[in-house]
């Protein structure tokens, strides 16, 4: 295992411990850390999904059923994007 790997796993490891203890700003940093080292951070979307079901307002039809999901996943985009940009 590279040093990359065991970077992605423990960083994964933090994300999770940071949504289950209920510290979601720690979480949303180490998922933006996340998304400038590697470039296919798929987890990212899993993450959104726990966090949603976690803290996420459950109101079926409006927006704020997937809010974490939706926001995670526009990070998603936005970092994909940003790399395209710049590494032009």
């Amino acid at each position: 295992m590279t040093y990359r790997s065991i970077f992605r796993i423990v960083l994964d490891i933090l994300v999770f411990v940071c949504l289950i203890e209920s510290f979601w700003p720690a979480a949303l940093l180490f998922v933006v850390i996340g998304l400038i080292f590697f470039d296919d951070y798929f987890e990212i979307i899993i993450f959104g999904l726990v966090a949603d079901g976690l803290f996420g307002l459950m109101r079926i039809g409006q927006i704020s059923f997937l809010i974490f999901t939706y926001s995670f996943a526009g990070l998603l985009i936005l970092a994909t994007l940003f790399r395209k940009v710049v590494r032009k």
